[in-house]
């Protein structure tokens, strides 16, 4: 929904990718050489969509790969929809042998006992899980419950800069915003521009981002303890560093901030994951925008720490008849040449090349010129112990968030608030 500069790894053949962080390296063999020999019959495999992904790009970036490598094999796609949910598939015994998700849903499947153990396929085929991004393993394995599984692998990640409008800027003769600069530094920067110019609002920086705890890989439910754990000091934190903000008369919560940035042309930033559909957006209806892109903020005791870590990944289904065939294509997916047109194309790989940080975003027309170099400065921050009670403190959460922004400052109170109706709707659903 965001890296100091990273070593980034040299030569590899085939990987899965994760996101912005630090991994090995090692190169898988070549087929023949210790990976499965798969047989070249025709074989389909259903790839279930468990999160949206446009339809272009499952064409572009998964069925051509695959189509392209082993014209045997096919894929067909399975939307989640009213009717072909994940259970509805189980129910009807048509479990698809691929399953394409977000992290936190890896959760969810494994509870289903419907996903693979991908690391025996990976030692057997000999393919180097080192080469991808080590933030985006850790948590995928986290959502798993066990650092000795590893029920999906990474095949992009999202990444979050800090967006600003030039304009803006240079109307209020303002320094535009640099590589590695903190929180502390954009509340300063806030302040400068937030003000009134010939009748019009303009606001700074929304700090939104901070909501959910992801920077700092803040805990919904400590995982020693079972207990809700939004009464810590890291969580109090972000809501302290929030309310600085949102205290700057004019700079209160708006909404529509996204709105604020790219229409009205009022917000100076946005920090936010990967915008560039929507600054392409801008260009084809003839209202460019004169921008660019500074890392993500960093907390001052957390140097060189971005977003939290966010990926796209791919699992196989544990009643799957065709393992080897589609682990076979979660390499294709995640090899080399595959991860490089993602590149390419403006798409955060999941394996760490430095070839694939060199070319990102060159057939993109609105990335040329830009400081995309920011995008891989900061190393992602490690994602939460994810539990299953999550979604209901996360609802706490946006109500203590809501009320923040809307005047009640007792940021104590209102977490503790959280933590309790927290508590009382757990144990209901626990009866």
């Amino acid at each position: 929904m965001l890296h100091p500069s990273r070593m980034w790894l040299a030569a590899m053949a085939l990987v899965l990718m994760a996101g912005c962080g630090a991994g090995g390296s090692s190169s898988p063999k070549e087929e023949g050489k210790g990976q499965t020999v798969v047989s070249n019959e025709p074989v389909t495999l259903k790839l279930f969509m468990r999160i949206a992904y446009p339809e272009d790009s499952i064409k572009k970036y998964i069925i051509e790969p695959v189509q392209k490598k082993y014209p045997n094999i096919t894929i067909e796609i399975i939307n989640n929809a009213k009717g072909s949910s994940i259970e509805d598939l189980i129910a009807a015994d048509n479990v698809p042998d691929l399953i394409f998700l977000s992290t936190p849903y890896v959760t969810d499947m494994r509870k289903l006992e419907v996903v693979e153990d991908l690391d025996a396929l990976a030692k057997k085929n000999s393919f180097p899980l080192d080469a991808f991004n080590k933030e985006a393993l850790d948590a995928i394995r986290k959502a798993g419950g066990s650092s000795d599984k590893l029920y999906a692998l990474p095949f992009s990640t999202n990444y979050a800069v800090t967006y600003y409008n030039k304009d803006i800027f240079d109307k209020f003769g303002i320094p535009y915003p640099k590589d590695g600069m903190t929180w502390d530094d954009y509340l300063d920067l806030s302040r400068k521009l937030t003000r009134v110019v010939d009748g019009v609002q303009y606001s700074g920086v929304n700090p939104y981002a901070l909501k959910g705890g992801a920077p700092m890989s803040l805990n919904y439910i400590n995982p020693a303890t079972k207990q809700v754990d939004v009464t810590s000091e890291g969580w109090v934190t972000a809501f302290r560093t929030m309310l600085d903000f949102y205290s700057i008369p004019g700079n209160q919560y708006m909404k529509n901030y996204r709105d604020l940035f790219l229409k009205e042309r009022t917000l100076a930033t946005y920090i936010t994951y990967d915008n560039t559909q929507n600054l392409e957006q801008l260009e084809r209806e003839g209202k460019p925008m004169n921008w660019d892109m500074a890392t993500f903020p960093i907390m001052k005791d957390k140097p060189g720490i971005g977003h939290g870590i966010d990926s796209h990944n791919i699992a196989i289904s544990s009643t799957s008849k065709h393992k080897d065939a589609a682990f076979q294509v979660l390499m294709q997916l995640t090899s080399k040449e595959a991860q490089m047109e993602l590149s390419k194309n403006g798409k955060l790989p999941a394996i760490q090349d430095a070839e694939l940080q060199q070319v990102f975003g060159e057939k993109v027309n609105i990335l040329k010129g830009k400081n995309t170099s920011a995008i891989f400065k900061l190393k992602a921050a490690p994602m939460r112990q994810i539990n299953e009670n999550d979604a209901f403190v996360s609802k706490e959460i946006d109500k203590a968030f809501e009320a923040l922004t809307t005047g009640n400052t007792d940021i104590n109170t209102l977490l503790r608030t959280a933590k309790e109706a927290a508590e009382q709707t757990i144990k209901k659903e626990q009866r």
